[in-house]
């Protein structure tokens, strides 16, 4: 894990530094090595009935390329990261405050026609507060999260579910525009 987060790292590095110089940023699957990723964070409006209040999230996914998804509640070998959430007390009284933080188990990256990736991730919930705790449940369970690069065409988004209780469980999601932020999803394939 700590070699995966090193190299992200330089990579990310290297980028910022050619993308300084005026070079061209490799994005390509050979710049991610032999992971299928999904990183980013931003805000969108939340959860809530309220479309004014933000949601702000990060995500760390990764899984070692050709990794196929699994069955029968195991996790997906390799499979790791995070997902966090939090709604801040600003949010008050539409929305309740909350904090989500959740321990990846599965990821499937697919090409994204317009450019970019699309990930589908799974979840296991390990702390759910306030908005989160009703809307998916207490510890243990899952959250289902699609997370949409749009490439250098379309705007990025994401759409954040209650899972079925076994990882790589997958279902039709509606993702939703970034207020603010940026995902990135490849494959080292």
């Amino acid at each position: 894990m700590k070699r995966l987060f090193m190299a992200w790292c330089t990579t990310l590095f290297a980028a910022v530094l050619a993308a300084s110089a005026g070079a061209a940023v490799d994005r390509t699957a050979s710049a991610v090595g032999s992971h299928d990723i999904a990183v980013g964070g931003g805000q969108m409006f939340s959860l809530c009935g309220d479309p004014t209040t933000p949601m702000n999230f990060a995500l760390s996914a990764h899984v070692p390329t050709g990794t196929p998804p699994v069955s029968g509640g195991a996790e997906q070998p390799g499979a790791g990261g995070t997902f966090n959430a939090t709604i801040p007390e600003s949010a008050r009284p539409s929305c309740q405050p909350g904090r989500l933080v959740a321990k990846v188990d599965c990821l499937v990256v697919a090409a994204n026609p317009s450019g970019g990736g699309i990930a589908d991730v799974t979840a296991r919930i390990v702390e759910a507060t306030g908005t989160f705790r009703f809307a998916f449940g207490p510890p243990g369970g899952h959250v289902y999260i699609q997370a949409v690069d749009g490439g250098s065409e379309d705007g990025d988004a994401i759409d954040i579910r209650s899972a079925l209780p076994e990882p790589c469980d997958f279902f039709s999601p509606f993702p939703r525009p970034l207020e603010r932020g940026n995902l990135i999803v490849r494959s080292g394939a």
